[in-house]
């Protein structure tokens, strides 16, 4: 997925996806780009975060201005163990649809929207 804010891209996935409900409260995001080489477009990147009083860390990589869509399935790994889970719909490589709701709702939003969603942990691009 193609982004603009190269320097704070799971910053702001962080704080996009903490918007879309009270649950998902993500405090302390802190993303480090000590082990990337900006302008060679390389390297990883590591973002810290609370949620639910516990630190959780995502791994990465970099790669100019694309988004790592394993952070999507490493924050599902994270979040999805209660009866909301966070879904996605693949778009196109410049985008995708997150959502953040049961299975029965997200059923619901495929027969009214026509797309297909499937379980952050469970899909691949």
């Amino acid at each position: 997925l193609e982004v603009w804010n190269c320097e704070s891209i799971y910053t702001d996935f962080l704080t996009g996806v903490s918007a879309m409900d009270e649950e998902l409260a993500f405090t302390d995001i802190q993303e480090d780009l000590s082990n990337v080489d900006i302008e060679a477009g390389v390297g990883s990147v590591y973002t810290t975060f609370i949620w639910q009083g516990t630190e959780y860390k995502l791994t990465s990589l970099y790669d100019y201005d694309w988004f790592d869509t394993t952070a999507i399935q490493q924050l599902g790994n994270i979040v999805n163990h209660g009866d909301q889970k966070l879904y996605v719909s693949y778009m196109d490589e410049y985008g995708a649809l997150l959502y953040y709701g049961t299975q029965k709702q997200v059923r619901k939003l495929e027969r009214l929207t026509g797309m297909d969603f499937k379980k952050a942990t469970a899909f691949s691009w």
